[in-house]
């Protein structure tokens, strides 16, 4: 039985919705998002694109982040934009494991679900600033320079020692973007194996020097 929350929500909502039977949709995926997939009688496209119309989705994060795996690769992208657009912070690990899980999603909408997230904090990527897959970690770091994440600094400049150029690169980003003369030392002493890597370590330095 749907609670008397989301029977209030459901009421509400009804007026922002064209028709009677996309209301319908809504009270379904309320009821069906905190059962088991098992239990669902709507398919995960369905509550995916109901959740999707209205600001009730951080009322169900599990059933988000289930979506994030669903054989569906339509749900699994609208399920990343609902998890953006709803400023779930919890499930940023989550979503940057997706851009490499079996059942992927597009990088692009990652990113851009990561961002409308907005997490505050480093502490918000769980373990991905040091991710064993070199393309999550690459992606924590670009995105913590991306969002201003002063306390993300240590993080960002460990990533200048990894063996991955994705995520040396990453690095070199972020700390430009954060334009710390902290992170001086770590990008002076950092190796790099390209002409290109190399370039870009060295504006990075330039611009903390000159400020």
């Amino acid at each position: 039985m749907v609670s008397k929350a989301n029977f209030a929500i459901t009421s509400k909502a009804r007026s922002a919705f064209p028709s009677k039977a996309a209301a319908r949709l809504l009270g379904e995926a309320l009821i069906h998002c905190d059962r088991s997939p098992q239990m669902w009688n709507v398919s995960p496209l369905t509550s995916a694109f109901t959740l999707s119309f209205a600001p009730i989705a951080s009322l169900a994060p599990g059933a988000i982040e289930r979506m994030l795996s669903d054989r569906d690769p339509r749900v699994r992208s609208l399920a990343a934009q609902v998890a953006g657009r709803s400023g779930m912070k919890s499930l940023v690990p989550a979503l940057l494991h997706s851009a490499e899980a079996p059942r992927s999603i597009p990088a692009r909408i990652v990113l851009m679900a990561v961002l409308r997230a907005a997490p505050s904090t480093i502490a918000d990527f769980g373990d991905t600033p040091v991710d064993g897959n070199d393309r999550v970690r690459a992606m924590a770091l670009d995105l913590a320079g991306q969002l201003n994440l002063v306390d993300a600094r240590r993080a960002i400049e460990a990533g200048l020692d990894s063996p991955s150029e994705f995520v040396r690169l990453a690095s070199i980003r972020s700390i430009q973007r954060l334009g710390s003369p902290l992170s001086l030392p770590a990008l002076q002493k950092m190796s790099t194996y390209s002409a290109y890597e190399h370039s870009h370590a060295q504006v990075a330095i330039y611009e903390l020097q000159v400020g």
